[in-house]
């Protein structure tokens, strides 16, 4: 178990009318795109309870979700502090999350590339049609707007893609088939099952970017669903050996493989460790942790809380897997967990609402990565009021530790 104590240099204010759409090619700072993220999920809070998506007024109400303990171990909650006593936390938590966000941006440019263009989207949305948010029907109208910017913005990106790969696509499209013609990357393979480890998460935030899908713009996610891989030899696998479960779409422009299907599946070894078009390229492999914040009185009288991070126990990890794998087989059994991305992409289904984290009739890969671990205990939870889960916000969280890295092709 490790503590980690962060001080308090000041108040950090939450977003305001000075925060300004970030403009293509403008080479703005790690600390400042991660503050914007950071402040989009207050946005999103304040949209969800009928507020300006800039509004000061009010501590979010997920606030009451973090877990928190005294010095003694008893469970306290955020709203059962006194004002003085959450605004100190508030002040920590924000920072804390800030300051994380901001060393991975500074080291991750396929990160910082996304971030910046969700940054871009929301706060063009918000500047135009989040100030004055009142009724239900003010907060419709967001989202309607939000989901028509999402699709000019990606449908632009995703066209640029298509016009700069498009020679070098044309040659290898057969490469975006994974079979077992193409032996796995050693060195890819080999930092896979050292780092194996059952639940753990497998994260691309540049896959497939040859196939013009904005999908694959925004990368992918998946759950390592094995026991153990230890007595496995890199001889004795292949491409098509299986150590993930994750949801796809059936588009076969994108990835694609024998027995590939739509939603929750097993996935081909050859995406994650193999030399094919549409592998994945740099991959990050994540475990998953809680955070408990001390808040005794002690910690008050120093001016700081603690925030005491845990990785996931086997218990934990078998409770996540055993929720994939239920959704799989149900999946497999009846299609009942099909994948969409619905608007929030705009992609697949543009006229489709955008779909909330937590419904329970379809699903896409991060969104079905967070719910296996939110099954497993709702600690695991760090989408705060953000409405989606993006494969990126496993690498932004606090609530991950990276284990390794590597690079595919």
């Amino acid at each position: 178990m490790k503590k980690t104590i962060i001080l308090v240099f000041g108040i950090l204010m939450l977003i305001s009318c000075q925060n300004q759409v970030i403009l293509e090619n403008q080479n703005i700072d790690a600390e400042s795109l991660a503050t914007q993220y950071f402040n989009m999920q207050l946005g999103w809070e304040n949209l969800s309870c009928k507020r300006s998506v800039y509004s000061t007024e009010q501590y979010p109400e997920f606030l009451n979700k973090v877990e928190m303990h005294d010095e003694n171990g008893n469970k306290v909650i955020f709203s059962e502090l006194t004002e003085e006593q959450k605004k100190i936390f508030f002040d920590t938590w924000k920072q804390y999350n800030i300051e994380h966000m901001t060393k991975v941006i500074d080291e991750n440019e396929n990160v910082k590339k996304i971030v910046e263009i969700e940054n871009e989207i929301f706060y063009d949305t918000a500047n135009q049609h989040g100030r004055n948010i009142e009724s239900e029907k003010d907060v419709n109208k967001f989202y309607e707007k939000y989901q028509k910017t999402r699709e000019k913005y990606y449908k632009k990106i995703i066209s640029n893609e298509v016009k700069k790969q498009r020679s070098s696509s044309e040659e290898n499209t057969s490469l975006r088939f994974i079979s077992d013609g193409e032996p796995l990357l050693l060195n890819s393979y080999n930092t896979l099952k050292n780092s194996y480890k059952k639940g753990r998460v497998l994260i691309c935030s540049d896959s497939s970017s040859e196939s013009g899908s904005s999908s694959a713009f925004l990368g992918h996610a998946a759950i390592l669903y094995k026991d153990s891989v230890e007595k496995e030899q890199y001889k004795d696998v292949s491409s098509s050996t299986q150590y993930t479960i994750s949801a796809w779409s059936d588009d076969r422009k994108i990835t694609t493989w024998t027995g590939k299907k739509n939603g929750i599946q097993y996935e081909p070894l050859g995406y994650w460790a193999g030399n094919y078009v549409g592998s994945a390229y740099n991959v990050e492999i994540y475990e998953m942790n809680r955070i408990s914040w001390e808040v005794g009185i002690l910690t008050f009288l120093l001016g700081f809380p603690i925030a005491v991070h845990r990785d996931a126990s086997p218990d934990e990890a078998n409770r996540a897997v055993a929720f994939a794998i239920g959704r799989l087989n149900e999946n497999i059994e009846s299609g009942k967990y099909p994948y969409n991305l619905g608007g929030l992409i705009g992609e697949i289904l543009s006229a489709t609402p955008i779909q909330s984290k937590w419904h329970d009739y379809t699903c896409y890969c991060s969104q079905f990565v967070w719910r296996s671990w939110c099954a497993a205990n709702i600690g695991f939870d760090f989408s705060g009021a953000n409405p989606w889960i993006l494969p990126v916000d496993f690498q932004l969280t606090s609530q991950t530790k990276k284990i390794a890295s590597y690079k595919n092709k």
